[in-house]
């Protein structure tokens, strides 16, 4: 049996905070219908609130039709009750998270797994980072090395978030080695560790750079289309994958 899931990755930039309304940020989710959304920085009761508009918009009662919304957290800055999540119209509850090496600042760094049920198909390991564009591959290679592993067998798993590193970097690449390797020039992809390939993603509404991801981590998680949905919401592009699972 396969499943046919979409995803969107979008860092929301908290919103409001580039002029725009949390309704804007539920109405863009809305429209572009996925069944699960990876956040980055939102606050808690942003969440909250954009779950309320969507349960409004009736968001809930498309797609997988499980005909509810639930979302898991992990907070980066307590202080604000801000970090990263997982928000879907399928039960979402929380897997894991670790930290990342700190880059100095005083916003921790995170990724967090949460555990998607699909109906008819089973678990799929939904992935949530932020990697600092001062982080360094420390960040990048504890953020991407964490997901492909720690899990039995060969679970189906997608890794999304703003990784603040461009396509073209090899970093980004050789972290995908396996056993892992230093950058080398025009490092591939590593299959079954592949990116949808979607497309610049910043700035948000005229984007040049690559560096908002959604990775398929499993043999049984077909890409079927992606895209980059430009908006003036945040100064990130969502990314929009659409996949078949089995």
């Amino acid at each position: 049996m396969s499943v046919n899931v979409r995803f969107m990755s979008w860092n929301v930039a908290m919103g409001p905070t580039h002029g725009t309304s949390l309704d804007a940020v539920a109405d863009l989710i809305n429209q572009e219908n996925p069944d699960i959304v990876c956040m980055q920085e939102m606050t808690r009761p942003y969440v909250d609130y954009v779950i309320s508009r969507l349960y409004a918009l009736g968001w809930h009662t498309r797609g997988l039709n499980t005909n509810a919304i639930s979302y898991t957290w992990v907070i980066t800055i307590s202080s604000l009750d801000f970090g990263n999540a997982v928000m879907g119209r399928v039960p979402i509850t929380f897997g894991d998270a670790v930290f990342l090496p700190s880059d100095g600042s005083s916003e921790a760094r995170a990724i967090l797994r949460a555990n998607a049920a699909i109906p008819g198909l089973g678990t799929v390991w939904v992935y949530s980072t932020h990697v600092s564009p001062s982080g360094g591959t420390s960040q990048l290679g504890a953020a991407l090395n964490w997901a492909k592993s720690g899990l039995p067998g060969a679970p189906r798993r997608v890794v999304c978030g703003d990784f603040n590193y461009d396509n073209d970097r090899d970093e980004m690449k050789a972290t995908w080695l396996n056993p892992p390797g230093p950058p080398q020039p025009d490092t591939p992809w590593v299959s079954p560790f592949t990116p949808a390939l979607s497309g610049d993603s910043f700035p948000g509404n005229a984007p040049t750079a690559w560096i908002d991801y959604a990775f398929v981590v499993s043999p049984t998680v077909s890409v079927t289309a992606a895209g980059v949905r430009t908006n003036k919401v945040s100064d990130h592009g969502a990314v929009l994958v659409n996949t078949t699972i089995a």
